[in-house]
């Protein structure tokens, strides 16, 4: 049986997705980061994972279910942070509304999909703008230089969306409204 690389997140209204995309690609020319560019600009929700698929309608169904149960959730961005030596990102001021989605979507998917959470790394709601093939060397010139920028933005998230990675890159597979 055939699987895909999935990951779910909450994607920005479009006007913040072009602000974003244009700090991903200044950062792609300037420090030769372009990995970032392979998604839309998003905070994850459930990190990449594999299913079935021909499970795709079982876990659309289970995303339907949850997305209606919930509210429409306040997200502010403001400033930069850095998981060193690799990853700059924009960062979210008050993450608390995201953690909270962020459970109750994993206990959703644990009690409908018996799906299994990725317990090694400890949920840190942030919109990446460089990762990956980002060098240690360009990774501390770029943090010296964001470090000292500000960036604030704020947008209501009504709804989150399945991204699945095809083709070397991650499209958008569809969006599930809140309420």
């Amino acid at each position: 049986m055939t699987e895909s690389l999935c990951f779910i997140g909450v994607v920005p209204p479009e006007e913040l997705q072009t602000k974003v995309t244009v700090l991903k690609k200044w950062v792609a020319t300037k420090y030769n980061s372009r990995h970032a560019l392979k998604s839309a600009p998003h905070i994850t929700l459930v990190p990449p994972f594999w299913w079935e698929d021909g499970r795709l309608e079982d876990l659309f169904e289970s995303l339907i279910s949850f997305g209606g149960d919930q509210q429409p959730i306040d997200i502010h961005l403001k400033g930069f942070g850095a998981f060193n030596p690799r990853v700059i990102f924009i960062d979210v001021g008050d993450p608390g509304p995201l953690l909270r989605l962020h459970d109750r979507l994993h206990q959703h998917l644990q009690e409908s999909l018996s799906f299994k959470k990725n317990h090694r790394a400890k949920f840190n709601p942030h919109m990446t703008i460089a990762f990956k093939d980002l060098s240690k060397s360009a990774f501390y010139r770029a943090w010296e230089y964001f470090q000292r920028q500000s960036f604030l933005e704020h947008f209501t998230a009504d709804h989150f969306t399945l991204f699945l990675h095809r083709q070397g890159r991650w499209h958008i597979e569809k969006d599930f409204p809140f309420g």
